[in-house]
């Protein structure tokens, strides 16, 4: 993964000079299409697995560096198999997250790249005694359209 974002900045850094410029300002809004959970108590084995996410991603850059903010909750999938989570428990993680991000110059698509940081906190009743807020970081890809050329 590592080899195809060096490969697909440097490959935009030779297109630089071709490319017409860019707006000065930049505003962008999205959804979230998944989340993965990694780290220290990960896995469906603690009841985390990720199963639906929904929320909002709102950026704005200027020339092509920008900042946004994310706030969205993963669903967990709880299965009740284990005995530690009910089968009816609608258990999530909310998730609030501010970011960094650069926009490659690519003519015609909007390819942005970018770094988070922030909070999680369980989204349940029963939960909320047993968990604190705790801290989370991201990477994101984002690939899009620009509407009004």
């Amino acid at each position: 993964m590592k080899k195809i974002l060096l490969t697909m900045l440097v490959a935009s850094s030779l297109l630089l000079y071709s490319t017409p410029s860019f707006a000065l300002l930049s505003l962008s809004v999205g959804v979230p299409m998944g989340q993965a959970i990694t780290g220290k108590g990960a896995g469906s084995s603690y009841g985390n697995a990720p199963d639906k996410t929904s929320g909002y991603f709102l950026g704005a850059s200027f020339a092509s560096i920008g900042l946004g903010i994310d706030s969205y909750t993963t669903k967990f999938k709880t299965d009740g198999t284990d005995g530690s989570w009910d089968a009816n428990l609608d258990a999530g993680l909310k998730t609030n997250m501010t970011n960094i991000f650069y926009q490659l110059p690519v003519p015609v698509i909007n390819l942005i790249i970018g770094l988070g940081v922030g909070t999680t906190e369980y989204d349940c009743t029963i939960c909320e005694s047993y968990f604190e807020k705790g801290s989370a970081t991201q990477w994101y890809t984002s690939i899009g359209i620009p509407l009004i050329p």
